[in-house]
This record gives C-alpha cells, structure tokens and sequence, in this order.
C-alpha cells in the first residue's frame, strides 16, 4: 500500500460528503475511504503499473480534502496550511473545471512533475483511472464537440491520457518496485 511523507489532517465523513456536495459530484466507496483514512499528500517510491499495457509512472502526490477550504476559498497563509492548498482536492477540481481542458466527468486526484493522475466519474467507466499529461496527446485541448461523439476512453487519449486502472484500488495495489520503474525506461 502507498506510504505517505507529508501529514496531512484527515478529513471526517461529512467533510467528504462537503466536497461531493459542493463539487456536485460522486466519488467513488474506495476511494472516499482512501480520503478518510489518508487524505493523501506526498507518496514514498509510488510507481503503479498500468493493468493495460504494463507502464509504470511515477507518482509524488495524492490529493485530499481540507474543511478550511471547503468553508470558503481562503488563501493559506502558513508553512503547514501551505501543504494544504497544494494537496487540496477542491481547489484542483476548481482550477480543473476553469482550464476546460478536460471532461466535466473527470477529477485530478494526483501529480508528479510529468503527469496527472485523472478518475473518471461517466458512468461508462465510474473510477476509472487515467494517466498522462496534455503534451503527450495528438490534441493538447480538450473538444466538447468532438467528446460527444467519442467515448471518454478515446476523448482522453486525445488530451495525452491513458487509462491505467480500473478502479482506485487497483490503481493503489499496483505499484511496482523502483529498480522495476527504471528498467521501464529500457
């Protein structure tokens, strides 16, 4: 399982019910669960494999939810709530929603410095997890138009993002050792 470094406080049951409220959006049992029992932040030697095609990424955050947040978009003023607004799930899911670049049916729920870690919540793939980053895609903006007549899966292949789980957990448990990532490499 993933090991955190940054310790970030833990949400209760209703403030990710909040978020879900005030996103309008429902998240995935698994990973609400993840929320509440870790809330994300930082990971330690987090390479998960693509149950797909066998790649592996490299993952250095999860994010979480913070109540402060959700009371009001408030800017943080500290060292320690800091941390906070770069691991805060409303405020990526806002920033996410304005850029247009994605459907509305999915969420950024991770980063590392070369890739974000995507859920879709359309019902045709419910908790899947894509990975990937726009540069990487034939198209770097995503195309109402065109998503209408695609299906999720291809309308993000174009924006540079492949799907490498179906669920949260399966994207959690299929982490891969560091040597195994670098060997991916050649």
């Amino acid at each position: 399982m993933i090991m955190l470094r940054a310790e970030l406080p833990l949400p209760a049951k209703e403030d990710v019910e909040l978020f879900e409220k005030k996103a309008d959006l429902s998240l995935p049992a698994d990973y609400k669960a993840f929320l509440i029992e870790k809330n994300g932040g930082f990971t330690t030697n987090f390479y998960p494999q693509s149950v797909f095609d066998k790649d592996v990424v490299e993952v250095n955050s999860i994010f979480g939810v913070f109540r402060k947040s959700l009371d009001a978009i408030v800017r943080f003023t500290d060292y320690e709530t800091e941390k906070q607004e770069f691991f805060d799930l409303y405020r990526r899911f806002r920033a996410l929603q304005l850029t247009l670049d994605h459907p509305e049916s999915v969420i950024c729920i991770g980063a590392s410095p070369i890739i974000d870690v995507l859920m879709s919540l359309d019902p045709e793939h419910y908790g899947r997890i894509y990975c990937g980053h726009p540069h990487e895609g034939e198209e770097q903006l995503y195309d109402e138009e065109r998503a209408e007549s695609t299906s999720i899966d291809e309308e993000l292949a174009y924006v540079g993002y492949r799907p490498f789980a179906n669920s949260f957990t399966e994207f959690m448990n299929s982490s891969v050792s560091k040597a195994e990532y670098e060997a991916s490499f050649s």
